[in-house]
């Protein structure tokens, strides 16, 4: 089964502070996800999402992350209808 995901990537604590925030514009023919490297530790809006746990990004929206720690992705997605933001959480 071919899964579509888009894997953030694993910086190490001197990256933190220096990298920009990821946009994503999700255009594809359907939803897809979002995770972390599996046993990184790593999260996103405070879950850890190594597969386990998967952010969802559904298709239309952009998507705005956002390193916040050594070990800490914050999350944003915007509806391309109307705009709103909305953080979503893993699950």
């Amino acid at each position: 089964m071919i899964k579509k995901l888009i894997l953030l990537l694993f910086f190490t604590s001197a990256a933190f502070g220096y990298m920009p925030p990821i946009t994503i514009y999700a255009n594809a023919s359907s939803n897809f996800e979002m995770r972390t490297p599996a046993t990184s530790g790593e999260t996103i809006n405070g879950q850890d999402a190594d597969g386990t746990k998967e952010y969802l990004i559904t298709n239309g929206d952009v998507v705005i992350c956002r390193c916040v720690s050594a070990t800490g992705w914050i999350c944003t997605s915007f509806k391309s209808t109307d705009g709103d933001a909305r953080a979503v959480t893993p699950d």
